[in-house]
């Protein structure tokens, strides 16, 4: 079988057949390899490619992580001397050694322009302040006509696989619960970064609405010996100009246009990184269902409460814990098997925030009661203040995203103050304290009779 390269089509590219052609042309020592030239990867920056045939990719290796309508995700192995990063320790530095990445496939069609994540992405990433809870880009490469890649740094997993998946049980103890909360407040105040962070060379003031928050798009990491959470997935974002109001004030621009509604949400809970475009989701707010929907950065804080009220739920049994508020709300009467987190309704009445949500949330606090004051005094706290002032059908009464970081920030302080002994106390009731009442009541009145 004799092995022509340029009659590989692109679809099998896509595939990752290219991949096998290489490595068979290395077995063989085949001189076409050894004589092309390499495509480098350079960081942040897009590489185009015309006749990828004709070029020796950067990877080594390639394991597929996930998969979705638009496009495919895998660990790739870059080879050494394969990646430059102008923006090193020292002008262009290249990688002495090889790179785990990420590879984030797309095929690039007239109705989705796929270079528009990586365009966002530099744009967050090019603003003179920086935000640690935000996905790096690593740059793109399209290979014409048909395929586009993005490149990434290569998380451990993202945070469903992580509470479905990888780590099933909740964590025993107090601290381990409060370095979790710890990196939520860290995943609120990246969100908090996108919404009022964001400047350009000029000096403009920029907002960016992710609009598709879910666990799959928060990435987990480790650094410096401590757990980071990073907001990934542009995809579906947005990038505007804020317009000021008057001397002390700015507006959000909302994008009615780009929002476009689809006929029916997703029954299961957010599976993959890639499916979703523009859909009605389990974590989407509930304007997202509105014939004109107004989507603000408010709607990007409604998902980021469901996700934290979702992890709560993990915090206090694992991945059965998930479920079953996942089935509690897919299984109220008027859900109709869609999982979200509020009730739409008719034309004629108002959306209402899931009843699913309040129960849940006292399961949880009485559950904690049971583990411990100071637990239960945090459980409490934030869940209250989820239900009170983030996961509310008006746009208006939620608060922002900083706030939220505040809030989380006030329960991590919660669960890691020293306990103290009196409230301890005075929060354990006495046994039967309503029948010792009533017959203290009745002896009382016999006493009296008595005199």
């Amino acid at each position: 079988m004799s092995w022509s390269m340029a009659s590989v089509d692109y679809d099998s590219l896509c595939k990752g057949i290219y991949r096998q052609i290489y490595q068979k042309l290395e077995r063989k020592g085949d001189d076409r390899l050894r004589f092309a030239p390499k495509v480098v990867l350079r960081h942040r920056e897009e590489v185009r490619i015309e006749h990828p045939e004709r070029y020796r990719l950067p990877y080594l290796e390639e394991q597929p992580l996930a998969e979705g309508s638009f496009g495919k995700v895998y660990k790739v192995r870059v080879a050494k001397g394969h990646f430059i990063n102008p923006r090193g320790s020292t002008p262009f530095t290249v990688n002495n050694a090889p790179m785990d990445i990420a590879r984030k496939d797309y095929v690039i069609t007239p109705a989705f322009r796929v270079q528009r994540e990586r365009e966002i992405m530099e744009t967050i990433l090019s603003s003179s302040s920086r935000s640690e809870n935000i996905l790096e880009s690593f740059g793109g490469l399209e290979i014409s006509p048909r395929i586009y890649c993005l490149f990434m740094p290569l998380a451990i997993c993202d945070l469903r696989a992580y509470m479905m998946e990888h780590h099933t049980t909740p964590p025993n103890t107090e601290e381990a619960k409060a370095n979790y909360i710890r990196c939520a407040e860290g995943l609120a105040g990246g969100l908090s970064f996108l919404h009022r962070g964001i400047d350009t060379l000029d000096l403009d003031k920029l907002v960016c609405y992710h609009m598709d928050l879910k666990p799959d798009n928060i990435l987990l990491f480790q650094e410096e010996n401590r757990w980071i959470w990073k907001l990934s997935d542009f995809g579906m974002s947005c990038v505007k100009k804020r317009r000021r109001v008057d001397e002390h004030s700015e507006a959000e621009k909302d994008f009615n246009r780009w929002f476009v509604r689809r006929r029916m949400p997703e029954r299961e809970p957010s599976i993959d990184p890639t499916r979703n475009n523009r859909g009605e989701g389990t974590y989407l707010a509930p304007e997202s269902m509105s014939r004109n929907p107004k989507m603000t950065a408010s709607s990007d804080v409604w998902s980021l409460g469901c996700v934290i009220s979702v992890f709560f739920a993990y915090l206090d049994d694992g991945r059965d814990g998930v479920l079953q508020y996942q089935a509690h709300r897919m299984h109220h009467r008027k859900a109709d098997n869609y999982d979200r987190f509020f009730i739409p309704n008719s034309d004629f009445l108002p959306n209402t925030v899931h009843p699913a949500i309040e129960k849940e949330h006292d399961k949880l606090i009485k559950s904690a009661s049971s583990r411990g004051h100071r637990e239960a005094k945090a459980v409490e706290f934030i869940l209250r203040k989820l239900e009170e002032s983030v996961l509310k059908i008006d746009q208006e009464k939620r608060i922002s995203a900083a706030r939220v970081k505040d809030l989380l920030g006030e329960t991590f302080r919660i669960l890691k103050q020293p306990e103290d002994r009196s409230e301890v106390l005075n929060s354990i009731k006495p046994p039967h304290t309503g029948l010792r009442k009533r017959v203290n009541s009745i002896l009382q009145t016999f006493g009296s009779g008595k005199r």
